[in-house]
């Protein structure tokens, strides 16, 4: 999910088995400049917000017209076995780019580009470079700044992760490659990496299946803090939960605990209290005019999705100076349960 035209409309990126990308676009709003495919008979037009929230709002087994078809605006050829996708402005230039991890051991930034010419207003998704490396790519993310410059994360198993420097958008071998120790069975773990947007810091949120929770700043070349929890971890997400313009690092496990993060190690944990197969959060809006705001979304085995809306914090900083990592995994969790109805 993503800004892909560079419109301010955040579009769904979906990639098959045979590498092909297909973009849809939810909002019910005409994409700039977009290259819309023909509608065939059984490929019906995109439809409107309206006929969606019908559709959404009715229950399964009913009467009534049969689900909604919501076919893709664009569809661009990317890489097959693709195992990860982010989409953001790695590089920091106003534009968005789509980084794809594959299962052949690479890492590689596209650019969607407008053709010029006979083509004109119809889109090319570009390579931009491509990185080979050593071991499995589990997952992509980036940085803002690294050594002076933006980089792009790749997480590999075991806890480790590479920091690729977009040095001219050269294929540069430079890594940052923090040598944490593991065991053979630890270092086939999958493992789970995002940058954190900060004003003074570059920092990486990494985590393990089995629970193993690591901040890294990338300024200053260390590991800021860590912490072992007894649950086993679904998702990993950066995003600013108190409006203060600095991430958070918000983890999900496979039993719904959530735990919210900052760099200073201020948490608040949330059950959901059913397990879960799916996670996001992010800035939604719930309706095609509304404003976004930070929401959090839980899709449970017992075939629901929950929905917590408006979830911003005053604060994660906790009263008092003297308290380690794990006495602060049990603090402020009647203050965030309150702001939680599904």
């Amino acid at each position: 999910m993503g800004d892909m035209f560079n419109t301010g409309v955040s579009v769904l990126l979906v990639v098959c088995a045979e590498g092909v990308g297909f973009v849809f676009d939810l909002s019910g709003e005409p994409l700039v400049s977009q290259a819309t495919p023909t509608p065939t008979p059984s490929s019906p037009s995109l439809p409107s917000r309206p006929e969606m929230a019908a559709e959404a709002s009715t229950s399964g087994g009913g009467s009534g017209s049969g689900p909604v078809v919501i076919t893709p605006v664009a569809q661009f050829p990317l890489l097959t076995n693709v195992r990860c996708l982010w989409v953001a402005d790695v590089d920091c230039d106003g534009r968005q780019e789509v980084v794809v991890g594959a299962a052949d051991r690479s890492a590689t930034v596209f650019r969607l580009e407008r053709l010029l010419g006979p083509a004109d207003g119809e889109w090319e998704l570009r390579q931009v470079v491509q990185w080979n490396v050593n071991g499995e790519v589990g997952s992509v993310s980036h940085v803002d700044s690294h050594g002076g410059m933006p980089a792009v994360l790749v997480g590999q198993p075991g806890g480790r992760f590479l920091a690729l420097p977009l040095s001219a958008w050269s294929s540069a071998s430079e890594v940052y490659a923090p040598n944490q120790p593991s065991s053979a069975q630890r270092s086939r773990l999958e493992t789970l990496i995002v940058g954190l947007s900060h004003a003074d810091n570059s920092y990486v949120g990494v985590c393990t299946t089995d629970g193993a929770i690591r901040l890294h700043d990338l300024s200053a070349g260390e590991l800021r803090w860590e912490i072992q929890v007894s649950h086993r971890l679904l998702s990993l997400t950066a995003l600013d939960m108190t409006g203060s313009g600095a991430d958070d690092l918000v983890v999900c496990a496979w039993d719904g605990m959530t735990y919210i993060m900052d760099p200073a190690f201020n948490v608040v944990r949330f059950d959901c209290s059913e397990r879960v197969c799916a996670f996001a959060a992010g800035k939604f809006s719930l309706s095609a005019k509304g404003p976004p705001s930070l929401v959090l979304v839980y899709v449970t085995y017992s075939d629901k999705i929950k929905v917590y809306c408006d979830v911003a914090l005053d604060s994660l900083e906790l009263p008092g100076t003297n308290r380690t990592p794990s006495d602060r995994l049990a603090v402020l969790e009647a203050a965030f349960s309150s702001l939680l109805v599904p």
